[in-house]
């Protein structure tokens, strides 16, 4: 299963707020203009693009995106069910 990722927090505000331009993103991350406007915007990018742009924003993955295995609960979701299955 390959692992979706859900945007947290403003994308382009964290880039700007960390001083890196989009072209620095571009570059070295190796992305192409529309793939980086789609993540800005809220699309799910693979695993990969994520901890490449979460590493040169210095900031954890988890922190931006929420990972999760597809056709899995969110953590939340799986915290709610372990407290009442550890509660029968």
């Amino acid at each position: 299963m390959e692992a979706q990722v859900k945007l947290l927090l403003d994308l382009r505000r964290l880039r700007k707020e960390a001083g890196v331009k989009l072209e620095k993103v571009l570059q070295q991350c190796g992305l192409e203009r529309s793939v980086y406007a789609r993540c800005e915007k809220g699309a799910e990018p693979k695993l990969g693009t994520a901890l490449k742009v979460a590493r040169l924003l210095q900031m954890p993955v988890e922190e931006i995106w929420s990972l999760a295995d597809e056709g899995t609960e969110t953590g939340a979701e799986s915290e709610k069910e372990n407290d009442q299955s550890a509660s029968l």
